[in-house]
């Protein structure tokens, strides 16, 4: 939340491009290193995000292997709730 509050407050450009960056499609991403993951030993924990005007919205955050690709399924999830937020936002703004 730290993060979040610091992106809001101050922009994008201020963070730490270790901590957030772009990186699928139109998505950020914060990047958390934790000590346990559901596989045991070390894990990257991602939590995507897109913006709308000066608005940034999480969509969900999962394990991320270490030195490989976003799993399909975040992926997709991701996408299926930018897609869904994106579909409310045209239906307030008619």
């Amino acid at each position: 939340m730290a993060f979040f509050k610091h992106l809001a407050d101050n922009g994008e450009d201020r963070l730490d491009k270790h901590l957030f960056r772009k990186e699928k499609n139109s998505f950020s991403t914060f990047k958390r290193t934790s000590r346990c993951s559901p596989q045991g030993g070390k894990g990257l924990i991602r939590l995507p995000c897109f913006r709308i005007g000066n608005r940034w919205i999480l969509t969900h955050g999962f394990w991320k292997p270490l030195r490989a690709e976003w799993p399909k399924d975040a992926c997709a999830l991701a996408e299926t709730i930018r897609g869904e937020v994106l579909a409310r936002e045209k239906q307030k703004n008619k």
